[in-house]
């Protein structure tokens, strides 16, 4: 089961990348996911757990750049500003991908939950 196929059953996946080490190619272990339509990230993380090739993934929500919330930091501890509506993502970042999973597997795994670009 790849990992595009598996996201597409949540919409349609438009992108699909695994991280790769630049010096030997293998991968990172971590790669992104988009869809087409932002709402169906809601649907992925509201339904954990999520496993591929026998591993537990860990899709997150994910923030493009220049519009993550600043960070401050309470007595309390390191604490992120929530996000309005208006910033909603379609694309989330995917922690825990098998080294032997490529681009490919990663598209296939995530077609399920919607177009991948």
């Amino acid at each position: 089961e790849t990992l595009r196929s598996y996201f597409s059953q949540y919409g349609e996946v438009v992108d699909c990348v695994i991280m790769k080490d630049k010096t030997t190619n293998q991968s990172r272990g971590f790669g992104f996911v988009k869809f087409k339509d932002p709402n169906c990230v809601g649907t992925v993380l509201a339904s954990r757990p999520h496993t591929l090739d026998g591993r537990n993934i860990d899709p997150k929500p994910c923030t493009p750049r220049g519009m993550q919330p600043e960070r401050t930091r309470p007595k309390e501890g390191w604490q992120k500003a929530s996000r309005s509506d208006n910033n909603k993502s379609n694309k989330i970042f995917v922690g825990g991908i098998p080294h032997n999973c490529g681009e490919t597997e990663l598209r296939e795994y995530f077609k399920k939950f919607g177009v991948v670009s």
